[in-house]
């Protein structure tokens, strides 16, 4: 492991808050704020416990356009541990983030769903730009995700 400056420090503090920040938003449904996070052309893909695609969208707007009408009325909170932050070369960064998500559908005849709680590791890319850093690519890759219909 290489030695870590006061900068390598400062950056890894601010991806932390990144993160932090992804998951309050989604939870306070802050989706303009959320959107922010992300590089305008980042790439998101979401997978369950077999590595099967659930979703996968090609910027923020997109995922916001699916996600908030899914989530309208639904209460839920999202948790991440463990962070593994690597620093790469020019501004860049990857990371790995311990997660566990639940939420409690409101009761739409649209949404068939209940209630989803689930576990995983989201894998981060990031860059550094003159707004802060930047998600890049997200992918989240389940290890237990169960749903209640």
């Amino acid at each position: 492991m290489k030695n870590l400056n006061h900068e390598d420090l400062i950056a890894i503090v601010e991806i932390k808050k990144v993160m932090a920040r992804y998951t309050r938003f989604v939870d306070t449904k802050q989706w303009n704020s959320f959107k922010e996070l992300f590089d305008e052309n980042a790439h998101m893909l979401f997978e369950g416990e077999k590595g099967e695609r659930l979703f996968e969208f090609n910027s923020p707007q997109e995922m916001v356009n699916v996600t908030a009408p899914v989530l309208e009325g639904a209460r839920s909170a999202h948790h991440v541990h463990s962070p593994e932050i690597e620093l790469l070369p020019e501004h860049r960064a990857t990371a790995i983030w311990a997660m566990e998500d639940l939420i409690n559908f409101a009761q739409r005849e649209e949404i068939p769903y209940k209630k989803l709680h689930g576990f995983g590791h989201y894998h981060l890319e990031l860059l550094k730009t003159e707004k802060g850093w930047k998600i890049t690519r997200l992918q989240l890759k389940r290890t237990i995700l169960d749903i209640l219909v």
